[in-house]
């Protein structure tokens, strides 16, 4: 793709009223979820293409571009999530767009959550009201990562 302009959009995101992405959602569509490592790549690539959206409406603004900014974002294997908080810098953009290697090395945030039987995490998602009642307290501290002015402080 390198040389080629390509568009990415995630499966569900958040956003404000002035379209700033604000989270990202990517649902693993693989059907051997287990041995899946597709989603968490897609989920990258649309944090990186929201960086560069996010610019190009500041640069139209007469605004200055953005130098970082973190996505929190989230992998569904059904109703298992996975959650990222992954930082995008204007080099890293920049590195996607000329197609090499950046410099800098990018380091994700990944947490999986604990619920008792992680064997069968996938399988079971939030069906047992055990797993539920752990999956549904990360949903609720993860918020604080979903920036309300569109920034992550």
């Amino acid at each position: 793709m390198c040389g080629e302009q390509t568009y990415v959009k995630p499966d569900v995101y958040l956003s404000d009223i002035s379209s700033n992405i604000l989270m990202l959602i990517q649902e693993d569509k693989t059907v051997a979820m287990q041995s899946s490592t597709g989603a968490t790549p897609q989920l990258i690539a649309e944090a990186i293409g929201a960086f560069q959206h996010k610019n190009r409406m500041r640069r139209g603004a007469k605004l200055d571009p953005l130098k970082e900014m973190v996505f929190p974002g989230i992998v569904m294997h059904g109703t298992a999530p996975i959650f990222y908080l992954i930082p995008v810098t204007e080099e890293l953009s920049e590195a996607v767009i000329l197609g090499r290697a950046p410099t800098v090395k990018t380091v994700v945030k990944e947490y999986i959550p604990d619920v008792p039987r992680m064997n069968r995490r996938t399988e079971e998602g939030m069906m047992p009201l055990d797993n539920r009642v752990i999956i549904v307290q990360c949903y609720k501290a993860f918020k604080r990562f979903i920036p309300a002015d569109g920034f992550l402080e």
